[in-house]
């Protein structure tokens, strides 16, 4: 037996362009990458449409010190999480959530002073990094060292 051998066909509306070069880490993200010392206190948002990616980053959060976790996969499921009352310390919002973006969640989080970060498989934030300014952004895949930097930059 040598294995299996596949196809795949991905339509070309779900593909762009890979970037040429990653964009170089800055002396802080980098300082802040190696920091052991970084943890999270209470209850943290995450916005991700994809379950196996939201599960992985609720296992790096819990990890880091959350005391709970709500995971959201679209945008009316996180409103309806924000509105149940529940202090958030922070939220980690997918950028894309299938045929929506978490820029709304975004908004309504800006507005009640709860810092998030912004996941991104794509690299397509332009609109959002010039509406949200100063947000650290992480690159999927994620791991510990990536929320780590971005956390410590909040």
């Amino acid at each position: 037996m040598t294995g299996v051998t596949a196809t795949f066909l991905i339509p070309s509306p779900f593909c762009s362009p890979a970037a040429t070069q990653a964009p170089a880490a800055s002396p802080k993200t980098d300082a802040a990458a190696r920091r052991a010392d970084v943890a999270i206190h209470g209850n943290v948002l995450i916005v991700e449409d994809n379950m196996i990616i939201a599960m992985d980053a609720e296992d790096l959060i819990v990890e880091l010190g959350a005391a709970n976790v709500y995971i959201a996969s679209s945008v009316t499921d996180a409103l309806a999480t924000i509105d149940a009352g529940h202090d958030f310390s922070f939220a980690l919002l997918d950028v894309n959530l299938g045929p929506e973006t978490s820029a709304r969640v975004a908004e309504v989080l800006a507005a009640s002073g709860v810092p998030f970060i912004f996941a991104t498989g794509y690299g397509d934030l332009v609109d959002l990094v010039d509406d949200f300014p100063g947000v650290p952004i992480v690159q999927k895949p994620f791991g510990k060292a990536d929320i780590v930097a971005a956390l410590a930059m909040l």
